[in-house]
């Protein structure tokens, strides 16, 4: 099949482009701009002006939506990109008259969530789902793998401060799935036309608190620091205050994710896919952080 892959070049495309390759498929990478060394086939396109798409999707036999970020900026709100950019991407498959979508949402996506992120996600989730498209839903939890926007700055604050700071009690939890899983389930669900209509949570294996998060992040890097939760009443004021930075390991939109995530129900994709979905150790983490 030639897939079209939105936001291709990004932390979670590059790794879809790269499963699909694996897998004898023509993907072709669409995101705004080039990525130095890039090998693969590429297309410029911006998924949020209106018939962005329109050249790009023309012959593709399905489309794969992974554009997105926890950080929204003044000139690309989270609405921009998961909202309108998904309601482009409709318009313009019923012009190229591609039918095979395969959208990433997000584990939690809620219309009255505290978070932006999840609010956008789960506009452009039911938009896509009511278009009459072919469309498979996939929501994965937090995201780890190389060029990820979790272990990596959390693991920078650890080496950086004597404390580990944490968000809360410490009993919040996340199910963090590993990057190369989720482009294995896009590859699966692209390749099973009895996926088509249906929406699979993907959560990682493993449901773990914050504190055993920052536990396995330190042994993965030979780290012994201190714990300290902090009041969300005080980390988020801050997280606004440094939103735009990007070394600063929780946005005030990843808090309420913290916060809001459930980890899966009856319809999540590992057994209903046949995953063997990888744990978050101290060895796997090791594998994707920068040297």
């Amino acid at each position: 099949m030639r897939i079209a892959v939105i936001g291709g070049t990004g932390f979670v495309g590059r790794h879809i482009v790269d499963e699909l390759t694996a897998a004898g498929h023509t993907a072709l990478a669409v995101a705004r701009r080039p990525v130095a060394g890039w090998h693969q086939g590429f297309q410029a396109a911006d998924a949020t002006r209106i018939h962005g798409l329109d050249g790009v999707i023309a012959g593709c036999d399905a489309v794969v939506w992974s554009a997105g970020s926890l950080r929204q900026s003044r000139g690309q709100t989270f609405h921009d990109i998961h909202d309108k950019g998904v309601r482009n991407l409709v318009a313009s498959c019923r012009a190229a008259r591609v039918r095979r979508v395969i959208h990433l949402s997000s584990l939690g996506a809620r219309p009255r969530s505290r978070s932006a992120f999840h609010r956008a996600k789960f506009a452009g989730e039911e938009f896509i789902r009511r278009s009459l498209l072919d469309v498979t839903v996939l929501r994965p939890s937090a995201i780890f793998g190389v060029g990820d926007d979790f272990t990596t700055p959390l693991a920078r604050m650890l080496r950086r401060m004597p404390i580990a700071l944490f968000p809360g009690d410490g009993a919040a939890c996340l199910a963090p799935v590993a990057a190369t899983d989720v482009a294995r389930a896009v590859r699966l669900v692209l390749e099973r036309s009895d996926t088509i209509g249906a929406a699979y949570d993907l959560p990682g294996p493993e449901v773990l608190p914050i504190g055993e998060i920052y536990n396995r992040m330190m042994r993965a890097i030979g780290l012994r620091r201190p714990k300290l939760g902090m009041p969300y009443l005080l980390i988020e004021p801050l997280s606004h205050l440094f939103r735009s930075s990007p070394g600063v390991p929780f946005t005030f939109d990843q808090l309420a994710i913290l916060e809001e995530e459930v980890a899966g129900d009856a319809r999540t994709g590992e057994p209903t896919l046949g995953l063997d979905l990888a744990r978050f150790t101290p060895e796997a983490i090791r594998r994707v952080l920068p040297e």
